[in-house]
């Protein structure tokens, strides 16, 4: 990662933009807060989102933990988007696999190509594709 690189985060961590230094690609820093608005929440992810769309960050970190998401209901746009964009315009190159009882099992670069998590908690690094 270089100064000038853009990072964006799945998840209600915005901690990581201090310690990176980073300012966020969009205003939604705490999701969780809006996954189980019906009214508001669906345009707050839209606007998530296109906020992602137009800036591609060169790194995405997902935080697939219930507690960063608070999700009640798991059919969400933003996941919807996630799959359909972040999957297959990103690759993976870092990964926390998180697991009850057991140390997280960190995994980087090239081996985190191929790494399938086995806990069910975990953050990925994501990084565009060229």
């Amino acid at each position: 990662m270089v100064p000038s690189d853009e990072i964006g985060v799945l998840g209600s961590e915005p901690q990581l933009f201090m310690y990176l230094g980073k300012k966020s690609p969009t205003r939604h820093v705490f999701p969780g807060f809006f996954m189980s608005d019906v009214v508001r929440g669906p345009g707050f992810q839209q606007e998530m989102i296109s906020d992602f769309d137009k800036t591609k960050p060169k790194y995405i970190v997902f935080v697939n933990h219930p507690y960063s998401w608070l999700v009640k209901e798991a059919r969400q746009p933003i996941f919807d988007w996630y799959n359909n964009v972040v999957m297959k315009t990103y690759h993976p190159v870092g990964f926390a696999d998180i697991k009850n009882n057991t140390p997280t099992n960190y995994v980087w670069d090239v081996a985190a190509t191929t790494y399938k998590p086995t806990g069910e908690k975990n953050i990925i690094v994501w990084e565009r594709n060229q």
